[in-house]
């Protein structure tokens, strides 16, 4: 495995704003995020460690993230203590032109395991990134569930 292409950029410490919807017709819920990006295993993959919170708790989340070598295709492990709790998500993706890439999962049984879940690292400005997680209903169209901007702490 490997770090897909682009991404050892965005090693460093970053802060944001992320907003959470529930549902698409809720209210948008929005916290602090901290986030930490490093390259782990001698280089062979990206971890992202962040914290946010949801009704004044501190929550905690993680993401591994790798490609094979010479191939697109990104497969990551994603864990968080609000949304995933106790279980641990594998997504498999691509990278995305410029550098981003972005993975699926689904739920696993018991708690939807006909439902998916959509994480997407998006680079943008030098200094920023832009996080988007999607939920996916069964054959339903994605619904944005979280988003965070990123700006590099220096």
């Amino acid at each position: 495995m490997s770090i897909p292409a682009g991404l050892n950029q965005l090693a460093g410490s970053w802060q944001g704003m992320q907003r959470l919807w529930l549902m698409p017709t809720d209210p948008v819920r929005e916290s602090h995020s901290e986030m930490v990006i490093s390259p782990t295993a001698n280089g062979n993959f990206l971890l992202l460690r962040y914290t946010w919170a949801e009704d004044g708790q501190v929550q905690e989340g993680l993401l591994v993230a790798g490609s094979a070598e010479n191939s697109s295709r990104v497969r990551a492990a994603w864990v968080d203590s609000w949304h995933m709790q106790h279980e641990m998500m594998i997504c498999e993706g691509e990278e995305k032109p410029g550098g981003g890439f972005s993975v699926r999962g689904a739920y696993p049984p018991p708690y939807a395991s006909d439902w998916g879940w959509r994480i997407t690292i998006t680079p943008q400005e030098p200094d920023t990134f832009l996080l988007t997680m999607h939920n996916i209903p069964p054959g339903g169209q994605e619904l944005l569930a979280v988003e965070t901007v990123y700006r590099r702490q220096q």
